[in-house]
């Protein structure tokens, strides 16, 4: 898979050659400014504060995309003479909480986090990344996801052992 030609987390303010749309790089580029995150990886722009990447950074990279002519992954899969093993790997929310063996509600907390690889197209369905970047991303920042192990810092035990909901019968 040929990567993009720019920088997903710091695009250039000229676009890159052969953007057919340079307007709406320059749109794109604003508004990815507009919601740079601040030392705290907060959204200064937002209100209430929301943690990066907001809805307006993935606007902007959705922006960036669709100036490009890559926003829809469907022109990849028609591109002449591509085979469907040329495809790169995608992997949604769910994909990914299959690889770390996480529910896709701490899926959703984990991508948000400012280290975590910035998707490479938004579908109706949700959010794909390429599978190669999730993966180097977990070896780097999560070495112990997937591996069905949990990380002996995160093991908590109650006082009498084992934690109990109210309510329940145990």
């Amino acid at each position: 898979m040929p990567r993009l030609p720019f920088d997903r987390r710091n695009p250039p303010q000229q676009p890159p050659a052969g953007c057919p749309a340079p307007l709406l790089w320059a749109k794109a580029y604003e508004l990815h400014q507009e919601h740079r995150p601040n030392d705290q990886g907060i959204c200064s722009t937002c209100v209430p504060a929301k943690f990066t990447p907001c809805q307006g950074r993935h606007q902007a990279m959705r922006g960036f995309l669709t100036s490009m002519g890559l926003d829809n992954l469907s022109l990849l899969a028609r591109a002449p003479g591509r085979r469907q093993e040329d495809l790169p790997e995608l992997v949604g929310a769910g994909g990914i909480a299959e690889m770390f063996h996480l529910s896709r509600q701490r899926i959703q907390q984990i991508t948000h986090e400012s280290t975590f690889p910035e998707p490479i197209a938004f579908l109706r369905a949700g959010r794909v990344w390429l599978k190669s970047d999730v993966d180097a991303w977990r070896r780097v920042y999560r070495p112990h996801y997937g591996t069905g192990e949990p990380p002996i810092a995160r093991v908590h035990r109650g006082k009498y052992g084992t934690r109990r909901r109210p309510g329940r019968q145990v």
